[in-house]
């Protein structure tokens, strides 16, 4: 019967382990940065200056290219339409506080 737990007890602990090493593997960086139109899902798959941009096919690659890049704002308004120009909120104009 004692031999029985301990054989369960370290079946549980070498699951634990291996579940532990498979996370930490899931979540490293890719040992080779990808270069110019390499693919990736993080900006740290790319080599620097380059960035990870989505593509119109749904693909994600490296690209120094940010101009397809659109800021939204929280609200899902663009960034340039998100500044309230009045009321609460509103941005305090140049001559300082009213």
């Amino acid at each position: 019967m004692q031999l029985g737990r301990a054989l369960m007890r370290f079946g549980r602990r070498v699951l634990l382990l291996a579940a532990a090493l498979a996370l930490a593997g899931a979540c490293s960086a890719p040992a080779q940065p990808k270069g110019e139109g390499g693919p990736c899902l993080l900006v740290a798959d790319c080599q620097a200056p380059l960035v990870c941009v989505p593509q119109s096919d749904g693909s994600r690659r490296c690209t120094s290219d940010t101009s397809s890049i659109v800021m939204v704002a929280a609200g899902g308004a663009p960034m340039d339409a998100a500044v309230p120009t009045s009321g609460a909120g509103a941005l305090p104009d140049a001559g300082g506080p009213e």
